[in-house]
Formats: C-alpha cells, sequence, structure tokens
C-alpha cells in the first residue's frame, strides 16, 4: 500500500507545476539580486503565462534615485547603468528561468518606474 502526502482533505490544494515554477523563479531571483546588486528583496511579484515571464521588485531604487530620477538627463543615466549592469550579469538569471520553465528565453528587459520605486524585468519565452 502507497502512502503519499496530500493536502487535498484539509482544504489545500497541492501546487501545480506551474505555480512550482513561479516560486523556484522567485527564489532564485531574490538570491540573484541579493549576490548581484547586494541588497535583500523586500517583496518580489511574479507573473507568467506559457510566453513570458514578469517580475516586479518592489523598493529597487534608493531614495537619492528617486530624487535624481526626477530630472530627465539623470533619470536616464540611471537606466543605462543599471541596464548596462544587468546586461553584463543576466546569464545566471535567463538560464535558470530557461531551465524553470523549459523554454528558451527570447530576449529579456530591464526597467524601473521612478514613481513607485520598481524594477521590472520581463523575460520572452519560446514556445517550446
Amino acid at each position: 500500500m502507497k502512502c503519499r502526502s496530500s493536502l487535498r482533505g484539509w482544504g489545500m490544494e497541492e501546487p501545480t507545476k506551474f505555480e512550482e515554477q513561479k516560486r523556484a523563479i522567485s527564489r532564485f531571483t531574490s538570491v540573484f539580486l541579493k549576490e548581484h546588486f547586494s541588497f535583500s528583496v523586500q517583496s518580489i511579484s511574479l507573473l507568467m503565462d506559457n510566453q513570458m515571464v514578469v517580475i516586479r521588485v518592489d523598493d529597487f531604487l534608493s531614495p537619492a534615485e528617486i530624487e535624481m530620477g526626477l530630472e530627465r538627463e539623470k533619470r536616464r543615466l540611471i537606466d543605462d547603468a543599471y541596464s548596462r549592469e544587468f546586461d553584463a550579469i543576466k546569464s545566471s538569471l535567463v538560464d535558470r528561468i530557461s531551465e524553470i520553465t523549459g523554454k528558451r528565453i527570447l530576449t529579456c528587459r530591464f526597467g524601473m518606474i521612478y514613481k513607485t520605486r520598481t524594477c521590472m524585468m520581463t523575460f520572452f519565452l519560446s514556445s517550446k
């Protein structure tokens, strides 16, 4: 007789493969940001479907960066600096998302929303 653990009897569903993938990506992203940007993430939101993964990191920008970002030229400098840094270090994150989803990453984008201090990373997935 086989015995398997189930949460169904307690009103809780077992996580789906999709939910497990989202959790794994979120955990890895947190580690990635800690290693490369030297801060602990307070809040990560992840949206995911079969074609893309969108990672939102709240409170990414410092108060000084927010202040500087009020001026268009300085905001462009900050955006360029973060984009170059992300391009230089993104390979481990891209590889891990690809491994977790089982899909190749076609392209990815990195950007910030200054009003909310938010960083957005978008990964476009192959169809297979």
